[in-house]
Formats: C-alpha cells, sequence, structure tokens
C-alpha cells in the first residue's frame, strides 16, 4: 500500500475542561485524577477493541482510533460514566468528547489529515462531560439500531476549520448528563469569517505563536511574498481567537479596493457599525467605542498608507480592539509588531527520499491533499516520491504555487509535472474561477508585488536575478552596484525589497544571507533579460572574491563560504568558459577543487573541470596540468579509474615538458592510487617509494606524509596489518605537525580499522571519537566510512542493535555522496552483514536499519560521539 493511501477509520478525541486552571489551584488532585483517567482511557481503548494512540495527548487529553463507531460510542460512554463516578474523596474530571469518521492517513504509529483535524474541531465545540458525534459518525451508528443510546440533534454549526458546516450530534445514554449550554461555535459569536471550501494544512505553530502576538500586540501584520498563505493563515487565527473577542472578529478584504479613501468605508461595513454620514479614519474608530473586536484587514499593501492612518486611529482611539493585517510589506505604525510568514516546510535534497519521511513537510501534505481533490486516486509510493520532493522544493513550498501545481497531477505523473516545471510561469496558471487575477497564475501574483516598486527598487531586483542560490550584502553591492544604482544604495534598496517580501533573508554562521524564492527569482530572470552584462560582472567578482581567500583555503569558514556559494561558483565558471575565457575558467576551478573534493561533489567537479578543459582559447600549461591531476583525482574518488589514470598521464606529460618536477611526483602518487586499487601492488609501491624519495630530498613535509599515508593504506589492503600500523601512524603524525588536517583524519579513521582487524577494541574507539571531534565532522565525505567502521567495531563487541542503525544509516549516507565504498570496505560490511543475521535476526536488522536511515548525520555524530565516549577508558 501506498503511504499515503487513506484508511477509514473512527477517531474518539477527549480533553478536560478547564485543566490549567485546575492545575493552577488543585495541582495534587489533579495530578491524582490525571492517572486514574490515563488508566481508563487505556481500559476503555482496549475493552472496545480500540487503540489509544499515547504520544497524540497533550497531558489533558486522549486520542483514541476504532475501527467500527459503534465500539467507539460505547468507550465514549463507558469512559464518560467512570470519570462522572470517581469514588470517594477523589476529582471529578470534566471531559470532551468527539467521535468522527472518515479517511486519514498512518505514519510511524500515528494519524493525519482533515479526519483527524476536523474531529479536534468538533472536541473544540463539546462542554465538559459532552459527547457529541459528527453526522457522518451518527448515521453509521444509526443504522445499528443499538438499544442504550439515543441521539439530540444540536443542528449545523460552523467549525473553527472553517470548513462547511457540521451537523452536530450529542449522545444520550444511561448516566450520562443531557441538558448543557449552547456549543462554542463559530455561529454563536459574532464574525463574518468567509467559509473556506479546502481543508488548513500545517501551520500549528504559526498559529500557535499569532495568537500570542494578538495577545501581546494590538497590531500584528503578517508579511509574506505573494502566495506564501498569509490570508488563509490570518482566517484560521481569527477563528482560534474568536472567544477572546465577544464584539466579534471582522474580516476586512482589501484586495479588490483600488481607492485609498474608501478604506475607512471598507472596515466600517465589514464590523457592521454605524459611523457618521462622514466616514473617516477617526469616525469608525469613535464607531467602535469600547467594543472588545479584533479586525483581520487582508492585503494592505497596495493600499498601505490608508491602513497605516486608519490602524494609527483606532490604536489611539480605542483601548480593547486589535488588528490584525496581512500585507506584502509592514505598515510602519507605532507599536506595530511584524510576523514574517515563510513558505511551507519542504524535504532537503538529497539523492532519494522515503515515501514516509516525506509525510513530515507541510509543503508535501499541501500538494498530495490538493492533487487528491482532482484525482482521488494520486498516491505517494516508492516510484514518485523523489519528484513529489523536487516538485516541492522547486516551488519553495509557496502554498500558491503548489495549489496551482496540485491539479496538474490529475493528468500528469509527478515526474512529468516536475519535467515541466522548467517553464514553471507557463505551468502554473489557472486557479479557481473566484480568485483574484493575481492569483489565477504564480506570474500574477508576483508581478503584483513588482508593480507596485519604485524604479531604482525595480532596477536592484533585475540585477539580483544574477545569483542563483542567493547572496550577501557584500556581493550585491560588488555586483548589482554600479550605473544607476551606487555601490552604497545598494543597501537600502536590498532592505526596501525585504520589506515588501520580495527577498527573504537569513541568519547563517557566517552572517546574513538573501534570496529570492525560486519562482519569484525566475520572475527576475524573465525581467532581467536586457541585463546582459550581469552574468560576466557575477563571475569576475567571484574570481576575485576567492582569489582574496586562497590564504584560508581549507579551513571551516572557508569550506562554508564556497558551500554557500557553491551554485554563484559553478553558474560563473559556465560564465567564463562561454566568454572563451579559458585561463580564468581553469584557475576559477583550482580555487574551487579543495570544495569538491571535501564536499564530495566529485560529480560537480569533474563537470565543470572538463567544459573548462574543452573551452576554446589560450591557458598556462600548468594551470591545464593541474586541472587535469585534479580530474584525475575526482574520477577516481567516483572509481572510474580508467578516465582517471588517462588524466593522470596527460598532467604527468605536461609537467615534465614544462619542468615542474613536483607537480609531476604529484601525478605518480596519484597513478600509484589506480595501480593500487587495480590490485597492482608492486607497481603501485614503485610509484609511491618514488615519490617519497623525491620530496624527503626537497624537505616537503606535507607531501611526504600523503605519501606515508598511501603506502599504509596499501600494506592495510595486503592483510599487512602490522606494518601498516606503524606507517599510518607515521603519517597522521606528520600530518599533524604540517597542519593537514584532512589528511590527518583518513589517517586517523584508516589506522582505527587496522586496530579494530587487530583486535585491539579499546584504541579504534578512541581513534574513532578523535575523528567524530572533528567540527561539521557529519559534512565530510569520510563520515559514512567511518560510520560503517564504527558499526563493525560495535557488532564485534556485540553492541548489535547499535551496529545495525549504524550500518543502515551508513548506508543510506554513502547514497548521497558520489564517493563509493572500495573492496575493503565492502567486505568489511559483508562480514557485518552475516554477524548482525546470527545476531538480531532479520526482521530486527531490517527495522533497525530503517531506523537508522531516519537520523540526521548531526544526530549520528552526536548520539556516536556520545557511545564511544562511554566506552572510552578515560570516561
Amino acid at each position: 500500500m501506498a503511504v499515503n493511501e487513506a484508511k477509514t477509520l473512527v477517531f474518539l478525541l477527549t480533553d478536560i475542561e478547564g485543566s490549567t486552571k485546575l492545575w493552577e489551584t488543585q495541582r495534587r488532585e489533579v495530578s491524582q485524577a490525571l492517572e486514574r483517567h490515563d488508566l481508563l482511557v487505556q481500559r476503555v481503548a482496549s475493552e472496545f477493541m480500540g487503540k489509544w494512540i499515547k504520544q497524540r495527548g497533550e497531558g489533558d487529553s486522549a486520542f483514541m482510533v476504532f475501527t467500527s463507531v459503534a465500539n467507539a460510542v460505547r468507550a465514549a460512554a463507558a469512559l464518560q460514566r467512570a470519570l462522572l463516578n470517581p469514588g470517594e474523596n477523589q476529582m471529578v474530571l470534566s471531559v470532551r468528547c468527539a467521535i468522527h469518521v472518515g479517511e486519514a492517513i498512518q505514519r510511524d504509529g500515528d494519524y493525519y489529515g482533515p479526519t483527524v483535524n476536523r474531529c479536534a474541531r468538533l472536541r473544540g465545540l463539546a462542554h465538559g462531560a459532552q459527547v457529541l458525534l459528527s453526522d457522518a459518525a451518527h448515521q453509521i451508528f444509526a443504522e445499528a439500531r443499538e438499544e442504550g443510546f439515543a441521539f439530540i440533534d444540536l443542528g449545523r454549526h460552523r467549525l473553527k476549520d472553517l470548513l462547511e458546516p457540521e451537523r452536530v450530534w450529542q449522545l444520550k445514554a444511561e448516566g450520562l448528563p443531557e441538558a448543557f449550554p449552547e456549543l462554542a461555535s463559530l455561529d454563536y459569536t459574532p464574525n463574518n469569517l468567509p467559509l473556506q471550501h479546502t481543508s488548513f494544512i500545517g501551520r500549528a505553530a504559526d498559529i500557535e505563536r499569532l495568537v500570542e502576538e494578538v495577545h501581546a500586540h494590538r497590531l500584528v501584520t503578517l508579511m509574506g511574498a505573494g502566495g506564501s498563505g498569509k490570508t488563509r493563515l490570518s482566517l484560521q487565527v481569527g477563528a482560534e481567537l474568536l472567544e477572546a473577542f465577544p464584539d466579534g472578529v471582522w474580516f476586512v478584504p482589501l484586495a479588490a479596493l483600488e481607492d485609498p479613501g474608501l478604506v475607512p468605508m471598507t472596515v466600517a461595513q465589514a464590523m457592521r457599525v454605524d459611523p457618521t454620514l462622514h466616514v473617516d479614519a477617526s469616525s469608525v474608530a469613535a464607531a467602535i467605542g469600547n467594543r472588545k473586536l479584533l479586525l483581520v484587514v487582508d492585503n494592505a499593501e497596495h493600499l498601505v498608507d490608508a491602513v497605516a492612518d486608519l490602524a494609527a486611529r483606532i490604536l489611539e482611539q480605542t483601548t480593547e480592539t486589535r488588528l490584525l493585517v496581512t500585507s506584502r510589506q509592514a505598515l510602519r505604525v507605532a507599536g506595530e509588531k511584524t510576523y514574517r510568514v515563510d513558505p511551507l516546510s519542504v524535504p532537503p535534497t538529497g539523492s532519494s527520499h522515503d515515501p514516509t519521511e516525506l509525510l513530515a513537510f507541510e509543503a508535501v501534505q499541501l500538494l498530495l491533499d490538493r492533487a487528491r481533490l482532482r484525482n482521488d486516486s494520486f498516491k505517494l509510493d516508492g516510484h514518485n516520491a523523489d519528484a513529489v520532493a523536487e516538485i516541492c522544493r522547486r516551488l519553495d513550498g509557496l502554498p500558491l504555487a503548489l495549489e496551482l501545481a496540485a491539479p496538474k497531477l490529475a493528468v500528469l505523473s509527478a515526474g512529468e509535472l516536475l519535467k515541466r516545471l522548467k517553464d514553471v510561469f507557463g505551468v502554473l496558471q489557472g486557479g479557481p474561477r473566484e480568485s483574484l487575477p493575481r492569483h489565477m497564475t504564480i506570474e500574477a501574483a508576483i508581478d503584483w508585488s513588482y508593480q507596485l516598486l519604485e524604479d531604482d527598487e525595480r532596477a536592484l531586483f533585475n540585477r539580483l536575478a544574477v545569483f542563483r542560490d542567493g547572496w550577501t550584502v557584500e556581493a550585491a553591492e560588488g555586483i548589482c552596484g554600479f550605473g544607476e544604482i551606487e555601490p552604497t544604495r545598494v543597501l537600502d534598496g536590498l532592505e526596501s525589497l525585504i520589506e515588501k517580501s520580495l527577498v527573504i533573508s537569513h541568519q547563517g554562521p557566517l552572517g546574513a544571507r538573501h534570496r529570492f524564492l525560486e519562482p519569484v527569482r525566475e520572475f527576475a530572470v524573465r525581467k532581467a533579460a536586457e541585463e546582459t552584462a550581469m552574468a560576466e560582472r557575477a563571475a569576475r567578482w567571484f574570481l576575485e572574491w576567492l582569489r582574496q581567500k586562497e590564504g584560508s583555503i581549507g579551513s571551516e569558514n572557508w569550506l562554508a563560504a564556497v558551500g554557500d556559494e557553491a551554485q554563484n561558483l559553478h553558474a560563473a565558471v559556465q560564465e567564463l568558459i562561454e566568454l572563451g575565457d579559458r585561463q580564468s575558467a581553469l584557475t576559477l576551478c583550482l580555487l574551487i577543487h579543495i570544495w569538491w573534493l571535501a564536499r564530495a561533489q566529485y560529480v560537480l567537479g569533474v563537470n565543470a573541470i572538463e567544459q573548462a578543459l574543452a573551452c576554446a582559447g589560450e591557458a598556462e600549461p600548468e594551470s591545464v596540468g593541474r586541472c587535469l591531476n585534479i580530474a584525475g583525482v575526482l574520477k577516481w574518488r567516483l572509481g572510474a579509474m580508467a578516465h582517471a589514470e588517462q588524466y593522470f598521464l596527460q598532467a604527468r606529460d605536461i609537467f615534465a615538458q614544462a619542468n615542474l618536477s613536483s607537480r609531476e611526483t604529484a601525478t605518480l602518487n596519484n597513478l600509484a592510487l589506480v595501480e593500487m586499487d587495480r590490485g597492482n601492488t608492486e607497481s603501485a609501491r614503485g610509484y609511491l617509494e618514488t615519490c617519497l624519495r623525491f620530496y624527503e630530498s626537497q624537505d616537503d613535509l606535507a607531501n611526504s606524509a600523503k605519501v606515508l599515508t598511501n603506502l599504509a593504506y596499501l600494506s592495510k589492503t595486503k592483510s599487512e596489518f602490522e606494518t601498516a600500523k606503524i606507517e599510518f601512524e607515521k603519517g597522521r603524525l606528520l600530518a599533524h605537525k604540517v597542519g593537514e588536517p584532512d589528511l590527518y583524519i583518513r589517517a586517523t579513521t584508516n589506522l582505527a580499522d587496522v586496530m579494530m582487524l587487530l583486535g585491539e577494541y579499546r584504541a579504534a574507539e578512541s581513534l574513532f571519537l578523535e575523528a567524530l571531534q572533528v567540527s561539521g565532522c557529519e559534512s565530510e565525505a569520510w563520515f559514512p566510512g567511518v560510520l560503517e567502521g564504527i558499526a563493525y567495531l560495535a557488532g564485534k563487541t556485540g553492541n548489535f542493535e547499535r551496529s545495525a542503525t549504524l550500518s543502515g544509516a551508513a548506508e543510506h549516507l554513502w547514497q548521497s555522496v558520489a564517493e563509493k565504498p572500495d573492496a575493503h570496505a565492502l567486505a568489511l560490511r559483508a562480514s557485518l552483514e552475516s554477524m548482525l543475521l546470527d545476531g538480531l535476526g532479520l526482521s530486527k536488522l531490517k527495522e533497525l536499519k530503517r531506523k537508522g536511515r531516519t537520523l540526521s548525520p548531526a544526530r549520528l555524530a552526536s548520539t556516536t560521539r556520545a557511545w564511544l565516549e562511554g566506552c572510552s577508558p578515560s570516561s
């Protein structure tokens, strides 16, 4: 069954009325009563063939699942009777219950979907000791005509999900009270919140935070890009706040309004107040008076001055009224609290995705929900999971874009839709007929914001399209600051674009970074078509930027900075190639290549170098030879030995002709690696000994360390472990002495393998721990191999469950790096698999490996480090 294939289930949700106040006043009694409550929930769930999902409870609530409405009703009645008769000297807990039936998705032992959400909303209507049923649940139970149960028709009520009203029924049974106040539905609180036709997906944390913000601040402005879901979020927050505003929650849509002078009248009409004949901001505020109400003012960006004036008057002239405003820019009114509405969460980049894991991301949930509206047979499974994840990333989690993309899945597969999204504006058209014109296409939604910009802001917006994956202020000033936009004005322009929700920002380890959402970037690229010189300006700026960082190549900060700019740097290489500037293209490749090696980006590096080498144009022989040698190393890491050898030989010949002896010797070292992998150990040793003699004659300690480490590895492949142990120790000490951290760690992890094979497990533990204490180790190319080594170590020391979890994690991580395990690692893996099968059995082994695949690299590093520290004799 596909992971999102829904099952029809019955949900019984409960919570304790007034639990917060009880905790504050009678903590000891409540604690005892809750213990009894949980025991009763567990008992009735079991007695009536249901399941209590304990992790979904929030301390004062319960979440139960049944396959039969009748059993859910019996369980609710039994629970209420028991709670209402607790026994002598025990507190009576007033619990409200709701029962609903429908489809839901099961994931990791939990349940998700609109049916669950609807049941929670139904529970919110109930009073303590009351059991409510949805109309769907009532109809099913009524057909059974079971004695002892009857129902009271409470009529149709609007729930806080803002969907179609629900006909609600109250359970009537022996021992249960019948008289209750009116239900606390939207119908009994003044409001004009519009009916919604689709379910609200995700954003639970946003709603919780915004409810707090509205209580804390009288003016809250939701800011975000067009199509980011500000309107729908504001409506849900308004629904949540109904009980807090007895004079109503009033929705004021301004999107279709063009005349700023009509803003006060529009607000007055929405609130149903009767202001004086002369309607302005002050008269509206006066008409509100001391009412306690919430105004939800939607789409204020094109009328920002008028809305700001009205908000200021209301804040000055009233004491109880609050405003929740949606806008693509702030109002800039005293006391305003802005809240950034980010896109929905999207899956991280990766080579493959587990369909079950994808359901944790809000963008995936929204896409699937809306796709099933048009095509109820659409499923998320192993065949389309990667395409679905990439669609969500490609659209940057923007709700409007996802809403427009989802209907296409009725006629296209996810893979086909992904291919068509190369023309995102051509594909994402045709919103609902009732939508505003600017929400009919994603292009129109962005153009609405673009047209509100000043001329200089538009010019900067267009120039920023040159960046492929974000930028720093330094880069924006250096590349975009020329002509009519002086470098000193770029910061002000960027600040304005951020305020107007066309650019998003975040603080990273290296400082502030800015970017467009992907659909916005594509819009900017179209608008910037006439900016023909921008790509060359960017390419030459990034070349100079990296030249200035040569002194810190390979450091953590350097790797992080290059990682941030990776897409911009590779775009720069391509631009230099197109310009025919072969020398500059090769130079840029040489400046980047340490990052390719450290971050296992081998394919990316090979492609860039091969295209630069093939470029027509002049270049220095040394640059050509160095790039050929690097291409060989990258091919060797990819396991393409024939191609690697070809590049090494070409590089050797160029260096020999240019009398570059040190460079030529480096290629011999690399040729030794090829021979080693082919099993030609004597030929490999000959190359390495030649290299070592040369480097020692030049007193080149760094390269001597590399050759010593390679000689040690050669001994390891020949199972000469005692020799390998001595050589790895020499190599790593020398690497430490000359400051070669990557070489030091590779020597250390290989030495750990050798110690493990010699049965010296304590020493191996200490060496592996040393590797995992490197900052950012989970990002290194060697990390999967280290995990696999530790998995073997754990298995050999009897820690089979940890071993299996780490083994699954390592296998998963190998898929995300281009480097593949060598013959020794594969043999170790086979031995480990056999050991774990014997120790755990196939079923348990599979379960633990699945668990390992779900753990993040950072979590793996920290938990494994903690385990090794516990193993260490010094701990």
